[in-house]
């Protein structure tokens, strides 16, 4: 869908350039998250990432699993520094100056190096893993566990008076049972500290519904976001600008009728460049698919997810080019009064029946092509989806793979 104007357009200043950029802000919809830490810091350095005004999120990938039998977690950052032993201290001083630069800084779990399934057998193994991330990474001072980043906490915004930490769910192994008690027990211990932050939860699911991996965790955790994976999947984007398996709608009406997660905010998850994963669109027609997603869920919409930063940056600053998308977006109820005036008698019934336009929040009536915009709403599983996405992955490579191992 081309970007509508109103007749008034030309007086109109895209309002997100406005609002100021130093403070992050979950509710604004022009955000960056690109995720760091699976190449090598020759590519990229977090401390170079950070200096980007482009990016306003970076989840730092991975801790790939946790091992209950001696409490213990796997964690890979290639060779940015040595992980596996937890010595990545010299890591420090960038997270701090990443914070002080406003970016939101989380530590991912899961990813593409998990020869094991994650999996909590109880809420017993989810609450001792709870305590030994809290302690590891974010605000705990527990002496006989080690802090791979040193006294730096991965705290979110220090321009903010209540800092936020972040948990980023990106399991592409196993499942998400008791991940709600997980981030019960995060928060308890926290409380328990005296911690009085505000502890924020995103997930990477993959775009298909319903999701083989965090299922269970979309429907117990309340999420602030998610970065849906729309590629390596079939419900992916399309270089030709095809939206008829683009399933945002099918993510926006699991988001409308759940009974936590009705204020989370949904990005739209792709590729940084060719050689990051398939469905690889250039960001001509990842504006397309934006604007279509912009004109029918305005309040959903919270930005881009890139994987990853390295991609982008070898990808002419790709992610450049996707913030002066988002931040060009107008005001939702001119563009969707542009669009329904540009195209009076369109309608569709497949793509975007399930939209604002239908619920209390709309701001105005939607019409759209039946072709290009057509954003599905299906939520079509089988008992085999797993099976389905792990023979797709063999063919087309993992979402979140690392190039080195630890």
């Amino acid at each position: 869908m081309a970007r509508m104007a109103l007749l008034t357009a030309a007086l109109i200043v895209p309002f997100f350039a406005l609002l100021t950029s130093a403070a992050f802000d979950m509710s604004r919809p022009d955000n960056v998250a690109m995720y760091w830490g699976q190449k090598s810091k020759t590519n990229l350095s977090l401390a170079e990432l950070c200096k980007n005004p482009n990016v306003n999120i970076v989840p730092i990938g991975f801790v790939n699993n946790y091992f209950a039998n001696n409490n213990s977690m796997k964690f890979n950052l290639a060779d940015n520094c040595d992980a596996q032993h937890f010595a990545c201290q010299a890591l420090e001083p960038d997270i701090e100056s990443c914070q002080q630069q406003g970016k939101i800084m989380l530590i991912s779990l899961g990813g593409g190096d998990q020869s094991d399934p994650w999996t909590f057998a109880n809420k017993d193994q989810a609450e001792g893993f709870a305590k030994l991330l809290y302690n590891s990474f974010l605000g705990g001072n527990d002496p006989n566990v080690p802090r791979p980043f040193g006294k730096a906490v991965l705290d979110g915004d220090h321009l903010n008076v209540q800092r936020n930490t972040r948990i980023d769910i990106d399991l592409e192994n196993g499942n998400s049972d008791h991940f709600d008690e997980m981030i019960a027990a995060v928060q308890a211990a926290a409380k328990g500290n005296s911690d009085s932050k505000k502890y924020w939860v995103t997930g990477a699911p993959q775009c298909q519904r319903k999701e083989p991996h965090i299922e269970t965790a979309l429907n117990t955790v309340a999420f602030d976001a998610l970065f849906i994976q729309f590629y390596n999947n079939d419900c992916g984007l399309e270089a030709n600008g095809d939206m008829s398996q683009y399933n945002f709608g099918a993510w926006y009406t699991l988001m409308q009728t759940s009974g936590v997660n009705k204020g989370m905010k949904l990005y739209i998850g792709a590729p940084a460049s060719a050689s990051s994963g398939s469905h690889y669109v250039d960001s001509p027609v990842l504006q397309k698919f934006i604007d279509a997603t912009w004109a029918n869920y305005s309040s959903a919409f919270g930005g881009v997810m890139l994987w990853d930063a390295y991609g982008a940056k070898a990808n002419n600053n790709y992610d450049q080019q996707v913030k002066h998308i988002l931040t060009g977006l107008k005001p939702a109820g001119a563009a969707a009064a542009g669009a329904a005036a540009d195209q009076p008698t369109a309608t569709s019934s497949s793509a975007m029946d399930t939209t604002e336009s239908n619920t209390a929040e709309a701001t105005s009536d939607v019409t759209v092509e039946a072709d290009a915009t057509s954003i599905p709403n299906s939520e079509t599983s089988s008992p085999d989806m797993a099976d389905l996405y792990r023979r797709h992955r063999a063919q087309h490579g993992h979402p979140h793979e690392g190039l080195a191992r630890v």
